[in-house]
């Protein structure tokens, strides 16, 4: 399977660089607030490449004899420090277009280019008789994504690299007018310009209607509230796509994203990634930075152990604990909860729970038969003994709600949902938590008419927790419902405030919290002066078992550094009262955020809420940035995969827990291995970013980005691993209902930060 042994096992999918230089001598000016880089570009036009650093602007001539003086004097970088490197990736990544000067670039910084030939709508329309507007109106491409970054896989050795990635660019030129005509629901979705101008925004707004040859627009970026429609076009999404073939095509929709789908694999799956990095590689030449400068791009970086320089290494299987001594462990915790039981089963309090279960009355006979089976089990089967038995309770109490469903239209469920839970509570009955059998539509339904929504922000407001099963779940076969139980169990055992299970994690300190900093916007814009913003916070103790969840006041972006200020300073004062931190107590604190907030130095103001809340005690904090949004994609070349059917999936994906340097501060940690990938035509999975903000005091990366590991185990949405920590997934799947909820009427959030404080209601 290993095409080119030289290359080894592992691969970075970057190109190393080589520059003809050891140095370069730039020339310097002084920059002041009342420099403006972009008119001084303009003024220089391409004879210089100038990029500011601090109070400096370092100029390197592109040119012989550049027609402009810039600078006031010079100054030389070696290229083996940082400050020289890091000039020389921007003088590159400004110059990556011209490595293939036949591709047209979609956009310099990173350089995108389109691939020439292969569209699949093109070719999926060869043999068959689709409508003109698809044909000439549709298309999807290939996409390619070079970027300079700056990497050091070994300590102290510093390197320029060019990340490559592939996705794919969906367009949409065909008529607003036609699709209309064709019966395609335009309301809801984005129009750009198909001409703008140099440097005038390409996103106008969002369709209201369409009205003779208008488009009324009820959100936009500049304030017009309406605007020709042959001068915009739709903006090209997979949702866009979604929303007009599925109607431009009827039953045909599905063959077309089955079809598709297998044609993306060809760019995306890991073997075909590793043929792009080839080919791509195969095609580059060198590049020209200025007089005398060149960088000669090479081969895909081996990633590669030595005796002197571990770069990567595999962690062990995360260990499942199901006792507070940390004795009773399993490797799979599906396994461990049926031979231990929970982690809290000497001190979970509800061992009664009275279940309110919300079903149509067209299904009422079918789900009392899966609701016996999920009560008792199936004996030698996949789900052997049952909620009750599983989860140590002594008698499990099912109330039913029907729903009247007959002769109902699509868009009147909600309110009959509504209308019967209501009914059902107004006697006064109270539930530990609720299981809610929905339609199969309720997930193509919008928000405001959505019964599951409408049901479990209802059941909230009365302080249920509910959990969701589609009417198709009843009638899955045998073995695929005792997979699908297995989750709904864990799932309810958390909402009722279970812990099913913790992880193993080294005791060094007298108490220790990990904190998920999380942003929600909730306006449901995308024009940031009416975006409003919530912040999330999600407290775990060390070995990652929930203690609470808090949501800050909504606030614009510009406000929201104060409040997460006052709310991570809230979080910990009540950590430190609950777990009873004493003057002189050893703590650490754990921050994980998933993306940096533009402008706020997120470190040190965690910095300041620990010294301002935890000054007695003597604290550790880390300040990691977790983060999915990054070119990087590690490809393992002796990877076969696991059997799918008659396929196999996770071709070259580097197992589960493969953890490789990417910088003295930044790891990168794949999460997602063979065993968790689903599907043979899934892309290569992209690993996590780890990177530790330079303000930290605990600076052990490895035993940190371990901790991360761990708590990817700790969702008790499944008993299946998440790609991301629960820090950031939980916070994620607060941040989603939130916006959701918005939409409804009589919704308040107060509830969530009282009684439902330390509810997983989210799962």
């Amino acid at each position: 399977m290993n095409t080119n042994p030289a290359l080894g096992r592992f691969l970075l999918n970057c190109f190393s660089v080589e520059f003809s230089v050891q140095s370069i001598t730039v020339a310097e000016l002084p920059w002041t607030e009342e420099t403006d880089m972009r008119e001084l570009r303009k003024s220089l036009g391409s004879d210089w490449f100038v990029l500011r650093r601090g109070d400096k602007i370092y100029g390197l001539a592109t040119v012989p004899k550049p027609a402009m003086e810039f600078g006031q004097a010079t100054t030389v970088l070696p290229l083996s420090g940082y400050d020289g490197l890091d000039f020389m990736r921007a003088r590159l990544n400004e110059a990556l277009p011209e490595l293939l000067p036949k591709y047209q670039a979609e956009r310099v910084r990173p350089f995108q280019f389109l691939a020439r030939k292969d569209e699949f709508v093109a070719s999926f329309a060869a043999n068959r008789q689709l409508p003109e507007v698809v044909k000439r109106g549709f298309a999807v491409r290939p996409r390619f994504e070079l970027e300079a970054r700056t990497i050091e896989l070994i300590e102290g050795d510093l390197r320029v690299a060019v990340a490559i990635s592939v996705a794919m660019q969906w367009e949409v030129s065909a008529s607003l007018v036609d699709l209309a005509n064709q019966g395609v629901q335009l309301d809801g979705l984005y129009v750009v310009l198909k001409h703008p101008q140099p440097g005038e925004r390409r996103l106008v707004g969002r369709i209201k209607s369409l009205n003779q040859g208008n488009v009324e627009l009820d959100e936009t970026m500049d304030g017009r509230t309406s605007i020709a429609a042959d001068l915009v076009r739709l903006e090209g999404s997979k949702f866009s796509f979604k929303r007009c073939l599925s109607k431009l095509l009827g039953q045909r929709y599905r063959d077309f994203e089955a079809q598709r789908e297998s044609w993306e694999a060809t760019y995306t799956s890991g073997p075909s990634f590793d043929s792009v990095l080839g080919k791509l590689s195969s095609s580059l030449k060198p590049v020209n930075l200025g007089p005398g400068i060149v960088a000669t791009i090479g081969a895909a970086i081996p990633i590669l152990n030595t005796e002197g320089a571990q770069i990567y290494r595999e962690l062990p299987p995360v260990e499942y604990c199901f006792d507070a001594a940390k004795t009773k462990r399993k490797t799979i915790p599906w396994n461990g909860l049926v031979e231990f039981g929970p982690y809290d089963s000497d001190t979970f309090e509800k061992r009664t729970p009275r279940i309110l279960v919300v079903v149509p009355q067209s299904e009422q006979n079918k789900a009392e038969q899966v609701f016996g089976t999920f009560l008792d089990g199936v004996p030698n089967g996949q789900y052997p003994v049952g909620f009750a038995r599983l989860f140590n309770l002594r008698q499990v109490k099912f109330d039913t709600c029907p729903v009247a469903d007959q002769r109902l239209a699509p868009n009147q469920h909600a309110a009959a949902y509504r209308a019967a839970i209501e009914s059902h509570l107004s006697s006064g009955a109270s539930y530990d938590a609720a299981l809610v059998v929905v339609p199969n539509f309720s997930r193509q339904m919008p928000d405001d008419h959505n019964p599951y929504l409408h049901a479990k922000a209802l059941l909230l407001t009365n302080g249920i927790p509910s959990q969701e099963l589609r009417v198709a779940t009843l009638h899955q076969p045998d073995m695929s419902l005792q997979y699908t139980l297995r989750n709904i169990a864990v799932s309810l055992y958390a909402k009722m405030d279970g812990a099913p299970w913790t992880v193993s994690q080294p005791r060094t300190y007298n108490d220790e919290i990990v904190i998920g900093m999380g942003m929600a916007e909730v306006a449901g814009s995308r024009v940031e002066k009416r975006q409003r913003h919530m912040g999330i916070t999600t407290v775990f103790l060390g070995d990652g078992n929930f203690l609470l969840s808090n949501i800050s006041k909504e606030c614009t972006y510009d406000e929201y550094p104060e409040v997460l200020k006052a709310s991570t300073k809230s979080i910990l004062a009540e950590v430190k009262r609950r777990n009873g931190w004493q003057p002189g107590d050893r703590v650490r604190i754990v921050f994980h955020s998933a993306k940096p907030l533009k402008n706020v130095e997120i470190d040190e103001l965690i910095a300041e809420c620990v010294a301002d809340v935890a000054g007695e005690q003597i604290v550790e904090f880390a300040s990691l940035q977790v983060s999915q949004d990054h070119p990087f994609k590690i490809i393992d070349r002796a990877q076969p995969g696991k059997k799918y059917g008659q396929t196999m999936k996770g071709v070259y994906a580097p197992a589960r827990g493969f953890v490789m340097q990417l910088g003295a501060s930044t790891r990168l940690l794949a999460t997602n291995g063979p065993d968790q990938i689903k599907r043979p035509l899934s892309p290569l999975p992209a690993p996590l970013l780890v990177h530790l903000h330079k303000r930290s005091t605990s600076k052990s990366l490895d035993a940190l980005t371990e901790q991360i590991l761990k708590f990817t185990s700790m969702t008790w949405r499944s008993t299946s691993p998440a790609a991301m920590p629960v820090t950031i997934y939980y916070s994620e799947l607060i941040a989603e209902l939130l916006a959701r909820f918005r939409t409804l009427p009589d919704w308040s959030p107060a509830l969530l930060n009282t009684k439902l404080r330390a509810s997983k209601w989210f799962l």
